[in-house]
């Protein structure tokens, strides 16, 4: 799948918008390349008929010719392109690149469920490590606490960490003088939880419900993210 989004995207360089013929037929149209987001350190694409977000005011078609194999894959994870009519694709390049706490956006959305998928750009980081050791101390390896998050399985491409708000409600006077008049200050805290992202890992949340709860996400860029494809699929009521 990320084979397929990548070739669908070209190599991933910044190239300007190329003015189209009126001759220009959809077959021949080359699909769009990945873009920098002007507002998020990452690359980002958009395949699907109805557009979640614009980029460059312009998606690729599912239907492209290209993404022939990533219609198959789609088909293989019982992804209805009737449902997921808005495809997003984001390609963190470095350790640098993240996204930083936010609700997604929601006006346009016909449902709540956003699916969304992490593959590894390196082909090392596509496959699990081998456990250190010899064969009569794997065992032992599997349940020390301190035993590396690559021993037999895929390494942490990034972590996925969400927040949710939890109001503490604490009152006190309105005039400072001890009256009977009094308001409620709301303190903000939170409740944390964190998802390792490894290569083939998928993340379902309802993007309304989160809003309703204040719970927000993040992929925050540290040191040793790796480089990442993110293919994310919504419902768009067009």
């Amino acid at each position: 799948a990320a084979g397929a989004a990548g070739a669908a995207a070209g190599d991933g360089s910044q190239q300007p918008a190329a003015k189209k013929s009126d001759a220009e037929t959809d077959e021949q149209k080359k699909p769009q390349q990945f873009v920098l987001s002007p507002v998020l350190s990452r690359l980002v694409m958009e395949i699907g008929d109805d557009p979640y977000y614009y980029v460059h005011n312009e998606t690729v078609p599912l239907s492209h010719p290209s993404l022939a194999s990533f219609r198959s894959w789609m088909a293989a994870e019982n992804l209805d392109p009737k449902r997921f009519t808005s495809i997003f694709v984001n390609l963190y390049v470095n350790e640098k690149m993240g996204i930083g706490y936010h609700c997604d956006k929601t006006a346009n959305l016909g449902e709540g469920l956003v699916v969304s998928y992490s593959f590894a750009v390196e082909p090392d980081d596509a496959v699990p490590a081998e456990i250190p050791g010899d064969a009569d101390n794997d065992n032992k390896s599997r349940g020390k606490a301190n035993s590396t998050e690559r021993d037999g399985v895929k390494p942490v491409l990034a972590t996925m960490q969400f927040r949710t708000p939890a109001i503490v409600d604490e009152a006190h006077d309105n005039d400072g003088e001890g009256t009977s008049s009094m308001i409620k200050a709301q303190n903000k805290r939170y409740t944390y939880e964190e998802m390792p992202l490894r290569d083939g890992t998928v993340v379902t949340f309802d993007a309304f419900e989160d809003v309703k709860s204040g719970r927000e996400h993040r992929v925050k860029p540290r040191k040793n993210n790796r480089p990442r494809i993110n293919i994310t699929f919504r419902n768009v009521s067009g």
